[in-house]
């Protein structure tokens, strides 16, 4: 019996994995080299994180323009300066910061054969991450840029099967792409994380967000943000799990949600989950 296209592609993606010839999104050099001297140098000081960030300009106005909105309480007291930028944001979180900004930056097809779907997978992880950083405030011992930057790699392990796809010379429909994209990304995002030495509680998020009975720990965790997050996300829409029972969930419980989520209506929480989707 002859295969049919989305069996073939499955197939390649499969044998791509399995010989570990699947192209991997990298980081930019300067994201990495930060990532590695501040993990290597608790203690790195604002100047030298500073300098590292000047090579590149327009990092440097990113930054400042993050540090200087409502969601870091600059008010009028504003950054001139990446120093005084990383001053206000922290040494570690201008870090967590910096490598938000080169993710998003993965996210851009080559052609328009994955556009659609390219620029569907960027909007979903967007409001992914910026409801993951109002859920943080839910769970006092996480960082919500953290959690911010687990919402932002939730799905990274898209990109290689999108881009594996662009460059072959099959035919899919977006439904036969979307499955084999569900099926394969946790796997590969896991991947990915490791290969840009993520920390061990960031690593495991693709691969367990849709565990939507993962109870592994007692407290929330990052994968539990990104769960109880994603699943908001896909409320009101036509996705599978749209319809997912909130109450069968461990991760809405460990952070202290209803199921009808009257904790959103909090202010502050709106606040902040705006002031996210601003600076992303």
């Amino acid at each position: 019996m002859e295969q049919t296209a989305l069996n073939k592609f499955t197939d390649l993606v499969k044998h791509q994995l399995e010989n570990e010839a699947l192209v991997l999104p990298t980081l930019p050099d300067i994201a990495l080299e930060i990532r590695q001297r501040i993990n290597s140098s608790p203690n790195l000081s604002s100047q030298e994180i500073s300098e590292l960030i000047g090579r590149d300009p327009a990092l440097a106005a990113r930054l400042i323009q993050i540090s200087n909105s409502a969601l870091y309480g600059r008010g009028e007291n504003l950054s001139h300066s990446i120093n005084e930028a990383i001053i206000n944001l922290g040494v570690t979180n201008a870090g967590r910061l910096i490598t938000s900004i080169a993710i998003k930056e993965t996210f851009k097809p080559a052609s328009a054969k994955v556009k659609q779907l390219m620029n569907q997978t960027l909007q979903q992880t967007l409001t992914v991450a910026a409801i993951c950083r109002g859920m943080a405030m839910f769970a006092g011992h996480l960082n919500p840029d953290e959690a911010m930057l687990a919402g932002l790699v939730h799905q990274i392990g898209m990109l290689p099967v999108l881009w594996l796809y662009e460059d072959s010379h099959m035919q899919l429909s977006d439904k036969e792409l979307a499955r084999v994209l569900d099926s394969a990304h946790g796997e590969i995002g896991q991947l990915i994380l490791e290969s840009w030495n993520f920390p061990d509680e960031l690593v495991e998020v693709p691969a367990n967000y849709q565990d939507f009975q993962r109870n592994k720990h007692e407290s929330p965790d990052y994968t539990d943000i990104v769960t109880v997050s994603y699943l908001q996300a896909c409320a009101g829409t036509f996705h599978a799990h749209s319809n997912i029972d909130w109450d069968t969930v461990p991760a809405f419980a460990k952070l202290g949600l209803s199921s009808d989520l009257d904790e959103l209506s909090n202010e502050t929480v709106q606040t902040h989950i705006s002031a996210a989707q601003t600076i992303l």
